[in-house]
Formats: structure tokens, C-alpha cells, sequence
């Protein structure tokens, strides 16, 4: 009795035993193993089964049953069907030959793809050291869905890296990325990768995969199959974007910042184009921490990062000042507007690294290097425009109608400062905290320089002369007895208040003149102003700003 299958596609087939010639199979068989045993029902397996569908399409083509033979035109129309969906060549399907040699449960593993390590040995938790810009097709979409990498490996941190790739994200990348932020469950996220979804080429993807000579025929397959179940899932999450923003249009909000931060960094790519390279220099030589990746990187990096603070307008930190009394630092509130500028946060991702991965073990890094990398561990940052999307959300202040509903945000904790032991500890202001004050010279020698200080001459009130009584009011560590002292007279002196010395890096003190108020943080001049009257500084952080 014959029976009848349902192909996936729609097509029926009837099986039953004939003896009809059996016609010459295609050229790509050669690649695909013999086999006689398959089963023709797995052609009506669904889409979480589409690598076996697609390896039994393979098999009833290559090494037709009579079955197989007798439905022979059915099965080609619906393999063909197939190629179309997927994308795939005739000579395309010389790739399922290696498909078909794995079990059938490592066929939808997206662990089953090993990444390229160009020879590497690569243990447990160890970092891929290849430069991120020399990542393929393939070698993305396995960074992004594989998790290669050890503990604070950047590769982790996928809105990170996938920012960090910029122009050389390719297709296949992105298809990746969206496919790990739509089965997140924050809204935040999804207007995050929107503007990818929109952008999403399968065509482009498609040639890809087709020209990728690095990998063989199974992950080039096994990414096809996971595109075809991505473009259904997609169609899922359309619908559930729609559902949310008609409850609740406040979630509309989300994706009109994510379609401004796109259309702005469509345009930054240009405009900015060597600063974003050289944090995407900066992040290759982290990944690879080579010597001459790093080479001339402090200096390259300070230029820039100089500039880019320049470039801030000084009312940006009208009415910031120090206030030790209250332990509020210069630095703590000019932070700020510092890294929420997007071109001063790509300077400060490649300075930051320049001086700490890029420091050999005897090497110095001075106070603004702990700082920056302080205040963009948890900041999304600009790194591009996913997580500057991440920022202006954050920043814009989104309001949802439901008062009790909350937006929760993708994690960031970016170890910027990996490497910090490098250097760590060894500031050239002899320990000193800092210090503040009208300046009274400027010295520079060598690489470093030293700032005196105005005399602040004050009279306070101080006690002459004191009685000791024969009470205790301490017992020390050392056993020695503290006794009660009252002061019996006092009188007036006048103390000069003035901070000591400072010698600070002398890249710092460029523009700096005598009569300037300055703060002086560690090793570094954080800001300076014309005199102690103004209101706007005059430099911040090194760079003169206007």
C-alpha cells in the first residue's frame, strides 16, 4: 500500500515501491555521502528540523530509493522551493555534504560551528588573539552567538562589539546580533538593534556565505538553517513590538531615539572617521595585545583625546569647582560632561587602553587613566550607535503611561582598566592627593612638571598654652596613656594656606600661566580657570577649552 507525506513546503507525496530508471544525479553529490537508509517522513519534519529536512532532500537527490525515485519530480520541486528560501545556488548544495556527516542533534547546535583560530590553541576561557577587524562572516556570527572568550573578554559584551565592528559587521554578524537581542525580553534592547533588523540584507548574506572560503560546507549550512528560523522569528517579534507600543505608546518613544541615533551616526562615520578608527585600532591591539599594535599609541591617543575635550564648550562646566570641604572633586562633576560627549568617549576607550593593556609591566599611566576607566565601566557610552541608543534613552527620560511598568536595561560592566597593575601605584606626585590654588610658577622638566603655589596668607585662632590633667582620655596601641589636655590661653597667628608643591605630567600644564586657579588631582592638572573669579574653566583635564 502506498502511503502519503506532506513535504515541508506543501507538496504530497506518495510512496510506494516502482522500478523506474534511476536518473544521474546531480554534480554537487560527490560531496554528499551514500546512504539508502533515510526515512522520506522527515521531509514533512518542521522548522526546528530544517537541517534535517534539508540532509534528507540531499540524500533522496544523491541516493534515490525507488521511493525517492518514483516522487522524484515532487521531491525536486520542493527542493527547490527550499533552495529559493534559503537562498541557495544548485552548486550551493554541495555544502550540505558535510551537514550530513554530523548527528543530527549537533545540526542545530550553534556550538557545533568552531571558531577560526588561525592555529591558536585555545583553551577553557581563553581569548580569541585575533584582531577584530579581520573577523569573517562566519567568525562574527560564532562571536556573538558562542560566547568565545575568557572572564571580561569584550567579545562577550555584545552591543560593545558589534559597535566596535562598525563598518565591518557584515550580514551575517548582524543577523547574529538580532537574533541574540530579539530573544532578550527588554524593549530598551530591541530599539537597539531595530535599525539592524530594518537594514538586515539577505542577499548580501547569501553571497557571503557563498564566497567565505574559510569555513566549510556544515557552518555555512547550519547558518542558512538558523537564518530561515530567524526570518520567522522576526515576523513573531513584529507583532509583538506592535502589541506593546498599542498598549503602551510610551514604548514608541524608544524606537523614534534609536531611529535619531541611527540617522546622526549614519553621518558620524564620515565625520568622524579617524577618531572611530583609531578606538577600533585600539581595540584590535587590545585583542591581540601585540607590541606593535600598541606602538606610538600614547601619544596618538592623547592628541585625540585633547582635541575632542577641546572641542566641548567651557559652559559646559559653568559654576563646577572644587570643594574639599565637602569632598567634592573638580573631577567628580566634570566627569559629566566629559564622557557624555560622543567623540571624548571614543578618545577616552582608546587612551584608556593605550595605558593600561597597551603598558609594558614596568610602565606608567597617570590619575585620568583610573578616573576615565572609572566612570565608563557601567556607561554605555558611544561606542556606536546601539549604545549610544543605550545613552540617549537612559538620558532622554522616557516616561511609560503604566506608572508601575519599568525599562530595564542591557548590563554594562566593561573592564577598561584591565592591565591597571601596570603602573598602578607608581604616581609621580610622591603620593600626594593634589592640591588647589592661585598658580605661582609653572616648571617643566623633561616629562614632567612642577606647580607652586600663591601664598594664602590667613589668621586663625590657636591655643598659646594648655594644662595637662590626670585624667585619661586615651590608652594607645602601644599601651602609652593619653591624658586630658585643656587649653588655658590662645592667640592669634597668621598660617599660610597655600597647597604644596605639585609636579604633575607635563602635558598637562601647557597654557598654564602664573595668576591661573588650578586643581591638581594625583599627577594631573584636572581643570583650570583664568583667575579665581571666573566661572568657566580654561582647560579641562589638559585641554583648553573655550
Amino acid at each position: 500500500m502506498n502511503k502519503l507525506i506532506a513535504i515541508a513546503v506543501g507538496a504530497v507525496i506518495s510512496v510506494g515501491h516502482v522500478g523506474a530508471a534511476l536518473a544521474a544525479p546531480p554534480a554537487w553529490c560527490k560531496s554528499v555521502p551514500k546512504n539508502d537508509r533515510y526515512d522520506l517522513a522527515d521531509l514533512s519534519k518542521g522548522l526546528d528540523d530544517l537541517a534535517d529536512v534539508v540532509v534528507t532532500f540531499a540524500y533522496a537527490t544523491c541516493s534515490p530509493t525507488p521511493e525517492a525515485e518514483a516522487n522524484k519530480d515532487q521531491i525536486a520541486k520542493a527542493r527547490a522551493a527550499w533552495s529559493k528560501k534559503l537562498m541557495m545556488t544548485e552548486d550551493d548544495w554541495a555544502d550540505v555534504g558535510e551537514l550530513a556527516e554530523m548527528r543530527s542533534n549537533e545540526r542545530n547546535y550553534d556550538s557545533s560551528i568552531r571558531i577560526n583560530t588561525n592555529g591558536q590553541e585555545m583553551g577553557i576561557g581563553d581569548s580569541l588573539k585575533r584582531p577584530w577587524t579581520s573577523f569573517d562572516a562566519i567568525d562574527q556570527w560564532v562571536l556573538i552567538l558562542n560566547g568565545v572568550g575568557g572572564s571580561g573578554d569584550f567579545t562577550l559584551d555584545d552591543n560593545y562589539f558589534v559597535d566596535s565592528l562598525g563598518q565591518n559587521l557584515t550580514e551575517t554578524g548582524r543577523a547574529a546580533y538580532i537574533k541574540v537581542c530579539i530573544e532578550d525580553k527588554s524593549p530598551v534592547q530591541w530599539a537597539m538593534c531595530q535599525a539592524d533588523i530594518d537594514r538586515l540584507d539577505y542577499t548580501k548574506l547569501a553571497t557571503e556565505l557563498r564566497t567565505l572560503k574559510t569555513y566549510t560546507g556544515a557552518p555555512k549550512m547550519m547558518v542558512r538553517v538558523k537564518i530561515q528560523k530567524l526570518k520567522a522569528a522576526l515576523v513573531k517579534h513584529a507583532a509583538t513590538v506592535k502589541a506593546l507600543i498599542a498598549k503602551d505608546a510610551g514604548y514608541q518613544r524608544l524606537f523614534d531615539v534609536a531611529k535619531t541615533v541611527n540617522a546622526e551616526w549614519t553621518s558620524r562615520y564620515t565625520k568622524d572617521a579617524a577618531l572611530i578608527a583609531l578606538a577600533k585600532e585600539m581595540d584590535d591591539a587590545r585583542a591581540t595585545n601585540s607590541r606593535k599594535a600598541f606602538a606610538g599609541c600614547q601619544d596618538k591617543t592623547w592628541a585625540a583625546f585633547k582635541a575632542a575635550v577641546s572641542a566641548i564648550p567651557a559652559k559646559k562646566w559653568e559654576g563646577m569647582t572644587e570643594d574639599r570641604k565637602n569632598a567634592k572633586s573638580f573631577s567628580a562633576v566634570a566627569m559629566g560632561p566629559l564622557i557624555s560627549d560622543p567623540n571624548v568617549y571614543l578618545a577616552a576607550v582608546a587612551m584608556v587602553t593605550c595605558n593600561t593593556k597597551g603598558l609594558e609591566k614596568d610602565g606608567r599611566n597617570d590619575h585620568s587613566i583610573e578616573m576615565l576607566s572609572d566612570a565608563m565601566n557601567r556607561w554605555p557610552g558611544f561606542r556606536g550607535p546601539r549604545n549610544a541608543t543605550q545613552s540617549m534613552i537612559m538620558t532622554t527620560g522616557v516616561e511609560l503611561d503604566d506608572r508601575d511598568a519599568k525599562l530595564d536595561y542591557p548590563g554594562v560592566l566593561r573592564y577598561f582598566s584591565s592591565g591597571m597593575g601596570r603602573g598602578e601605584g607608581k604616581n609621580i606626585n610622591e603620593g600626594k592627593y593634589g592640591g588647589i590654588g592661585t598658580v605661582a610658577s609653572v616648571k617643566k622638566s623633561g616629562d614632567t612638571a612642577l606647580i607652586t603655589f600663591k601664598k594664602e596668607m590667613v589668621k586663625q585662632e590657636q591655643c598659646a598654652s594648655s594644662r595637662t590633667s590626670n585624667r585619661i582620655s586615651q590608652i594607645r596601641s602601644d599601651g602609652v596613656l593619653v591624658y586630658q589636655s585643656t587649653c588655658t590661653s590662645w592667640e592669634t597667628v597668621t598660617v599660610d594656606k597655600s597647597s604644596d608643591p605639585q609636579t604633575v605630567y607635563a602635558r598637562y600644564v601647557d597654557g598654564l600661566k602664573p595668576g591661573m586657579k588650578v586643581t591638581v588631582e594625583g599627577d594631573i592638572v584636572t581643570g583650570a580657570w583664568a583667575n579665581n573669579k571666573a566661572k568657566v574653566p580654561a582647560m579641562v583635564f589638559g585641554a583648553p577649552v573655550k
